[in-house]
């Protein structure tokens, strides 16, 4: 996992991104706040972000409200869960 910082200058986030890629390892950048730095994981082949940028967390419940009515996910299912 990359964490936040000054991703958008900073060249050791490159060299992670591409010694992850190299090694076949899954990378999630965590901590993502500002569009620019969206941006610069993007152009550095780093698809899977999280952070304040995208929301504050939430509890499961909400998660699941806003993916189900969400029209970026039309076949999206999730179980019930047992109360």
């Amino acid at each position: 996992m990359l964490e936040h910082g000054n991703i958008e200058t900073d060249p050791k986030s490159h060299a992670i991104l591409t010694l992850a890629k190299n090694l076949h390892m899954h990378t999630v950048a965590e901590g993502v706040e500002t569009l620019g730095q969206m941006k610069r994981l993007e152009e550095l082949g780093c698809l899977e972000i999280q952070g304040y940028y995208f929301s504050k967390p939430v509890p499961i419940e909400e998660l699941n409200r806003w993916l189900l009515a969400s029209p970026r996910f039309p076949f999206l299912y999730l179980p019930i869960q047992p109360a």
